[in-house]
């Protein structure tokens, strides 16, 4: 791993540690400063779907575009989980929350939705 990726790797560890102190289970990061912050990564905003699903713990997972997938190769602290315009978003993001809430459904807190909060 890169000394870079090791940066945004602890900027990662941060922010999760950030969303378990609040009781969050995850967040959805779109193309911003705060991808930036976080992956390195200086997109603009697309019409297409892209994000990082960060989650409270566990392995971050991006939601790439094919368009995209080259750009975003070196960002190896996430799994990438990519789509095609043929394919379309729903499976690519469907596939990144249902492995969050596989890992939220072995946690030691009740599970929810994404957008829920963690009592």
């Amino acid at each position: 791993m890169s000394p870079l990726a090791e940066h945004h790797k602890r900027r990662i560890g941060l922010v999760q540690e950030a969303l378990r102190d609040r009781n969050l289970e995850a967040l959805w990061v779109e193309p911003s400063v705060g991808l930036f912050y976080l992956t390195g990564l200086e997109l603009v905003s697309l019409e297409r779907l892209f994000g990082l699903l960060l989650p409270a713990s566990g392995r971050p997972k991006m939601v790439v575009p094919l368009l995209l997938k080259d750009e975003c190769e070196h960002v190896d602290i996430a799994e990438h989980i990519t789509w095609s315009d043929s394919e379309g978003p729903e499976k690519a993001a469907a596939a990144a929350f249902t492995a969050c809430l596989a890992h939220w459904s072995r946690a030691p807190y009740p599970s929810g939705p994404c957008t829920s909060s963690r009592r």
